[in-house]
């Protein structure tokens, strides 16, 4: 399966969408100075990851691409 580098309007808006989220949850624990719990924890990460995954392939960088290379150099 290849990607071509196409650029998406919309996955960087997908993107930036989850990573509003994720800031927003950030900072209104901050605020409300409350305790974080596990489940806050697993919102950090799928809404963090999915924000930055979706930006970068909206902006024609594939994560496949740095996957591929990381195992190459691995193989090496």
């Amino acid at each position: 399966m290849t990607h071509k580098n196409k650029k998406s309007i919309f996955r960087i808006i997908l993107g930036l969408m989850f990573f509003a989220l994720f800031i927003s949850k950030c900072w209104t624990i901050y605020v409300e100075g409350l305790k974080i719990k596990p489940s806050d924890g697993l919102f950090f990460i799928v809404f963090g990851l999915a924000g930055i995954v979706h930006t970068m392939e909206g902006m024609g960088y594939p994560i496949e691409k740095l996957f591929k290379k990381a195992k190459r150099k691995k193989d090496e």
